[in-house]
């Protein structure tokens, strides 16, 4: 916590960090220039001391429209959610229902409508699977992945919004699985089956996705660095 505070003590990274967390999705240094007005190396050097106090993290999508290096993209550290002003889950939440008083809208699409802000600049990533499982772990469930060849399970072992899914699962557990699709939209690689729903106070809800075709290899190769849990059950696969 003492890091993380002497890190946000600097205005310029205060202000990076409050732009990425105020997203609600990814932002890549591009979009930092022009909204802070200062150098590329500057905000390179600020999200590197971001990253080194578990402020933010990043992953790299290919742009195939331009040749060159991949860009990196940030979000914030999943443990840094709910602090330093950041969104919590249930502020996540109390959004989605504000969305759907004022639309009209069915809770699965204005939870669709969620997922896809979080696309960076209209392209999908290059490692999606990776970059779902940081979302979902940013949004407070506790993501594992069950895969065996083109299909992809990924055990959600903890319920964000365990109160309010027991009170009105029809609409907490409809706007959280649109959330999620409108994400797998926005990464790409994958198609969503169903969300199999467990009681919210033990956890476990199983997001069934299919990873389509050229994705398999690279969204494998991504799972493996993540978790003791994804690693041991994918050797066992294996």
């Amino acid at each position: 916590m003492q890091v993380q505070a002497r890190a946000l003590g600097d205005p310029t990274r205060f202000a990076i960090f409050s732009f990425i967390a105020e997203r609600d999705g990814l932002v890549d240094v591009a979009g930092l220039v022009d909204e802070l007005g200062i150098t590329h190396n500057a905000i390179r050097h600020h999200l590197a001391k971001l990253e080194d106090a578990h402020l933010v993290v990043h992953s790299t999508e290919e742009d195939r429209a331009v040749a060159g290096r991949p860009r990196l993209q940030y979000r914030v550290h999943p443990a840094a959610v709910g602090a330093w002003g950041t969104r919590c889950g249930f502020e996540t939440l109390a959004l989605l229902l504000i969305d759907m008083l004022k639309s009209g809208e069915s809770p699965r699409a204005v939870g669709r409508q969620s997922g896809l802000r979080l696309r960076l600049g209209g392209q999908p990533s290059s490692e999606p699977l990776r970059d779902l499982l940081a979302q979902l772990e940013v949004d407070g469930l506790d993501p594992m992945i069950d895969s065996c060849f083109t299909r992809t399970d990924i055990v959600m072992r903890r319920c964000a919004y365990e109160s309010a899914a027991i009170a009105a699962p029809d609409i907490v557990c409809e706007a959280h699985l649109g959330r999620i699709q409108g994400m797998v939209e926005a990464f790409g690689g994958f198609d969503v089956d169903g969300l199999v729903v467990r009681d919210p106070r033990a956890g476990g809800c199983i997001l069934q996705c299919r990873v389509q075709d050229g994705v398999n290899a690279s969204g494998h190769a991504a799972a493996k660095g993540l978790t003791p849990e994804a690693k041991g059950r994918k050797s066992h696969q294996e």
